[in-house]
């Protein structure tokens, strides 16, 4: 493996182990901003990784070509992401674009009340993380984590209806509520690696038949999800 590679693979596992701590951290309040940028940053050098990788160590497949007198810029996420899943409907694309989003509006305002609807599509992150690390590079991180740092999803109960939200705010918190929501059923409808719909609960439980999810290993031990 590369060394650029290997360094690149380092500081993704570990944006990604500090976006899960984070977000169960009992006495952070705000954990979707966090979590977000840490994800998303996971996401971009987990992608670098493997386009330079893939690339035999070509520059140019997660650089910009070098301008005179100016310094070498790298792709963005969403450069990588279309690099690597060019189908624009793919579900582990459009997870990480709805992530990146939530990470670009971060630095403005983010209705807490949006968070039961964010852990979801976090969720279905954190397993496609998993997946496509072990896919890509032969790294198996969820053996390494404890069972309560998989689960995000909020307590379904804390999900409040869209008519009593609109009521708590103004014209244009209200149409971002409404947004973000609308987005949300439409990664519903491309299914479970894009979002945990409403619908499922996740818990970790010994009887796989009585699981929505499950995560298991697949040929040549590859990790999967069912």
């Amino acid at each position: 493996m590369r060394r650029l590679t290997k360094s690149l693979l380092k500081k993704s596992q570990g944006a990604f182990l500090l976006s899960l701590e984070v977000f169960n951290k009992p006495t952070i309040e705000y954990r979707t901003e966090p979590f977000s940028i840490l994800f998303t940053n996971a996401w971009e050098l987990l992608l670098k990784a493997y386009l330079f990788q893939a690339s035999a160590g070509r520059k140019l497949s997660i650089f910009r070509r070098k301008k005179r007198n100016q310094k070498r810029e790298s792709l963005s996420v969403d450069e990588c992401l279309k690099k690597v899943f060019p189908n624009d409907k793919n579900p582990v694309r459009k997870n990480i674009e709805y992530i990146s989003e939530i990470r670009n509006e971060a630095a403005h305002l983010i209705i807490i009340e949006l968070d039961p609807y964010f852990s979801r599509v976090f969720q279905s992150g954190v397993f496609n993380y998993f997946e496509y690390i072990e896919k890509w590079f032969g790294i198996t991180l969820s053996e390494k984590l404890k069972p309560g740092f998989i689960s995000l999803v909020s307590d379904e109960k804390a999900l409040k209806d869209v008519s009593v939200l609109k009521k708590k705010f103004n014209r244009e918190d209200r149409q971002s509520i409404s947004s973000w929501i609308e987005r949300f059923k439409e990664l519903e409808k491309i299914g479970i690696k894009a979002t945990v719909p409403i619908t499922y609960s996740v818990t970790l439980v010994g009887n796989p038949k009585k699981a929505d999810i499950v995560l298991s290993k697949g040929v040549k031990g590859q990790r999967q999800l069912s």
